[in-house]
């Protein structure tokens, strides 16, 4: 399978909702939240889109080197970029 990039730009409309979801937690924020949460939510969709995998069926763990993995599916690799107002997902399966 050749890996498949999915790309959303956030529109300048975007709010900053999420920036409330995480303004009571004890870590600092890294990273812009909507991004976050948009890497979130196109990584779920990448994934169901070019995998089938219904998205109440993923559940994500960290591997020992920090590296998320979907539990259950370890032949599935994906990544998630995002910088400004633009977030990529990359997906690919290793048969």
């Amino acid at each position: 399978m050749t890996p498949k990039v999915y790309v959303w730009k956030l529109s300048e409309k975007t709010t900053c909702k999420a920036t409330e979801l995480y303004k009571n937690k004890s870590k600092p924020i890294r990273h812009n939240p909507d991004l976050r949460l948009a890497g979130q939510a196109l990584r779920r969709y990448a994934i169901n889109k070019e995998f089938g995998i219904p998205f109440d069926s993923m559940r994500f763990e960290d591997d020992k080197n920090g590296k998320p993995y979907i539990v259950g599916y370890k032949n599935v690799y994906f990544n998630v970029s995002h910088s400004g107002n633009i977030c990529a997902c990359a997906v690919h399966c290793k048969e």
